[in-house]
This record gives C-alpha cells, sequence and structure tokens, in this order.
C-alpha cells in the first residue's frame, strides 16, 4: 500500500451540490442528496441498484482512478474491474455512502476481501438521527478523520495515512509482513484484506526474477561491461520504483528490495551462478 493524495475539497459534482454548474450535473447531485437523506431516514442500508450505481458514477471512479493511478488501494495492482470501495462499510456507515473521503479503488478481489469487515479499537460512532437534525450535511463529505479520531480504525487508510509504505516489508519471495510487529494496524489491514495471498506474492517475485534473469541472460565480453549491464538495470529499476513518476504496480515492493538491499543479493548469487 502507498499514501495517495486526494483534494477533499474538489469534490466530484455528483456529490456535492455547491459544486454543480449545469442542469444536468446539477440534478444528479440533488438525487443523490434526496437518495442519502432516505437512507438515514430509513436508518440502513438498502442494497439496491437505486442506491449502488449513485457511488458509482463515472464521475466519481475517474476521478478515483486518476487519483489512483488506476490501481488498487490495497495491493497496489492494476485489473481489468475496479470497483468503488467504501473504507467504512455502507452496509453500516449508511449514511457515508456517497461521502468523498469514504470512497477508495479497489480490485475486486480486495474488495471482496474487506466486504463489510471494518475492526476498531475504540467506540463504533453514533448513527445519525433519521431527521438528519443531528448531522451537518453540509460537512458529509468530510467526516473521516473525524471519526477515525473516535473510532481508531485497524484498517490502513491510503488517502489518511502518510508515508504508508514504510509500514511494510517483504522477504525474497515476495512474501509481505507489517515492519513492526507492534502494528496493529498494518497486521490487522495484511489480515483482512489477504495481501499476502499467494497470486500477490508470486507477482511481487517476480519482480526480483526479471531482474535477476535480464542480469543472467545479458552476453558481456568484459567485467567492465558486465558492471554496466547491471548498473542499467539497476537505474530502470529505480525508475519503475519512483513514487512521484512510476505508475507501475507494487511500487512498495519495488521500493523496498532497493532500499533493504535485496537486490544486491540477487546479484550476488546471479553472478555467482
Amino acid at each position: 500500500m502507498i499514501s495517495v493524495k486526494k483534494d477533499f475539497e474538489n469534490i466530484p459534482f455528483p456529490l456535492s451540490k455547491e459544486h454543480c454548474e449545469d442542469g444536468r450535473q446539477r440534478r444528479t447531485a440533488t438525487t443523490n442528496e434526496n437518495k442519502r437523506k432516505e437512507l438515514i431516514k430509513n436508518q440502513e442500508y438498502i442494497d439496491t441498484s437505486t442506491y449502488n450505481d449513485r457511488y458509482k458514477h463515472n464521475e466519481i471512479k475517474t476521478r478515483l482512478v486518476g487519483i489512483y493511478n488506476g490501481k488498487c488501494a490495497f495491493c497496489e495492482q492494476k485489473e481489468e474491474i475496479m470497483h468503488v470501495e467504501h473504507y467504512r462499510p455502507k452496509q453500516k456507515y449508511y449514511w457515508l455512502f456517497l461521502s468523498w473521503d469514504n470512497l477508495l479503488l479497489a480490485c475486486a478481489k480486495c474488495n471482496g476481501n474487506k466486504s463489510t469487515h471494518f475492526p476498531i479499537e475504540n467506540t463504533t460512532v453514533i448513527a445519525p438521527k433519521n431527521d438528519c437534525s443531528d448531522l451537518d450535511l453540509s460537512k458529509i463529505n468530510h467526516f473521516c478523520k473525524e471519526y477515525d479520531d473516535l473510532e481508531q480504525p485497524l484498517l490502513l487508510n491510503p488517502e489518511q495515512e502518510k508515508d504508508l509504505h514504510f509500514r511494510f516489508s517483504f522477504d525474497r519471495n515476495g512474501v509481505i509482513y507489517s515492519a513492526n510487529p507492534l502494528d496493529k494496524k498494518a497486521k490487522q489491514t495484511i489480515a483482512t484484506i489477504e495481501l499476502d495471498r499467494d497470486y500477490l506474492n508470486i507477482k511481487r517475485k517476480k519482480i526480483i526474477n526479471d531482474f535477476e534473469n535480464n542480469i543472467k541472460d545479458r552476453v558481456v565480453k568484459n567485467k567492465g561491461e558486465l558492471k554496466r549491464s547491471i548498473m542499467h538495470e539497476i537505474k530502470m529499476l529505480k525508475q519503475k520504483a519512483n513514487f512521484e513518476k512510476s505508475d507501475e504496480d507494487f511500487l512498495t515492493f519495488r521500493n523496498y528490495i532497493l532500499k533493504e538491499g535485496i537486490i544486491n543479493e540477487v546479484i550476488k548469487i546471479a553472478l555467482a551462478k
């Protein structure tokens, strides 16, 4: 997982009447606002297309794809099918089903693994009254931080956590761990989302295998040429690991194997063969 920058003030038009300019957009936002109030009045989420299609609006998903570079918020890979995921489950936090700071982008597998799970350390926030008298709807897109302070969630949120990549470590086979054994949030996130599932471990390990094979497959005439070849491969790996410029999968893993010297070990093994 890596931290992402989301502009919480630049809210997609379907979620904010204040930011609508033309008639079509205004109608969309107003309808969504009414649907939100309907759920609060009923005190539960109604799992039908009438409501489900609201948070899947093209503008919302397009914005999330841009924020996450088309990658899953949890496993950091690009998949053909991506879902608009609720950090706080809409089934329990029904009044947040259209809140901008509660919507992430997730692949189908991570979305399914997370499901309605939302472990917390403290007490769950109280649901609003059905007449909304105790809820400031003008702040509905900005409740996440406030709720986090009250509930202390045990699932990491890439939109709220800084330098998230430092929370994880990996072994030579791509298996992910909490960098700090006492980091309950990192450990819980790995377990809940199954970030250590075999499919992801194999894909992460392939990055190392490809690097190793590229070194071994090069035909060189002398040690100087071999050194230049290795430096070229390292340069390419660093470019693909650049948090600011790269949209490659598994940036956390790519940075870890460079920073922790795993790539140096791979080079020694490859040269010894």
